[in-house]
C-alpha cells in the first residue's frame, strides 16, 4: 500500500470530524495530550515461521495528541496522532532477532460515552514506521550483532478498540486512563520470508480539555 492511502484515512478522519461538528454544535469539542505505555509484539506466518519460531511482545513507549468531535452528548468520533517506540521479538529459544520499529499511528474510531467517568471506542487505524528500524540478534541476555533495516511495508491498516476511565474536575475536564488493543491487517515486514502482523496493547494516560 502507498504513502497515499495515509493521506485518504486522514482526509476521511477530518471529513467526518467536520460532519459532527456541524451536526452537534451545541456539544464540546474535546482535546487530549498522552503518554503512552505497553507491550508490542507480532503475529508471525509464513515459509519462515515454522512451529518452533516463537514471537514475543515487548516493552514500548510513546506520546500522542487526540481530538473528540461529539456527534451526541454521549458520543463522538476520535482521531488524533500518536508516535509509539515499538519493539518485539521473533525468533527460538537459543537465539531471537529483537526488532525496534519507530511507527506514527493514525486512529478514527467512534467513542460511546457512559456519563463523564467511562467510555468505550472502537475503529480503524493507519499505521507508517519511520525512520530505520534496529534489529538485533540475541542469545540469552547477550547482543550478538546489530544493524538498521529500512524495507518495511509502507502502510500498515488494521482495528483498533478500547476503553478508558475519566477522572474528571468539570464536564469531561480532568485526567484519563486508557487501555486499547491494535490488531493489524497487513503484513508490516516487507521484504521478508515471514510475514509480521500488529498485536499491539497500549496503556495510555493524559490530560483531556473540552473547549
Amino acid at each position: 500500500m502507498k504513502l497515499n492511502n495515509l493521506g485518504r484515512l486522514l482526509s476521511l478522519g477530518l471529513v467526518s470530524l467536520a460532519a459532527a461538528h456541524v451536526a452537534s454544535a451545541a456539544e464540546l469539542t474535546i482535546l487530549d495530550a498522552h503518554l503512552i505505555g505497553g507491550w508490542t509484539g507480532a503475529s508471525v506466518s509464513g515459509e519462515g515461521a515454522e512451529s518452533e519460531v516463537k514471537s514475543s511482545k515487548a516493552m514500548s513507549y510513546g506520546l500522542g495528541v487526540g481530538i473528540e468531535i461529539p456527534l451526541a452528548e454521549s458520543f463522538g468520533i476520535v482521531t488524533g496522532l500518536d508516535y509509539v517506540h515499538r519493539k518485539f521479538e521473533v525468533g527460538y529459544d537459543e537465539a531471537r532477532l529483537e526488532k525496534t520499529v519507530p511507527t506514527f499511528i493514525l486512529p478514527v474510531m467512534a467513542r460511546a460515552w457512559l456519563g463523564n467517568a467511562f467510555y468505550l471506542q472502537g475503529g480503524l487505524y493507519a499505521a507508517k514506521a519511520v525512520g530505520a528500524n534496529k534489529y538485533n540478534v540475541v542469545s540469552g541476555d547477550e547482543d550478538l550483532i546489530g544493524w538498521d533495516y529500512k524495507d518495511r511495508r509502507s502502510v500498515d491498516f488494521g482495528l483498533i478498540a478500547g476503553l478508558g476511565v475519566n477522572i474528571a474536575a468539570f464536564g469531561k475536564t480532568g485526567l484519563y486512563v486508557q487501555g486499547q488493543y491494535l490488531h493489524g491487517f497487513s503484513d508490516s515486514a516487507g521484504a521478508s520470508v515471514m510475514e509480521e502482523r500488529v498485536r499491539d496493547i497500549q496503556i495510555s494516560t493524559g490530560v483531556r480539555i473540552e473547549i
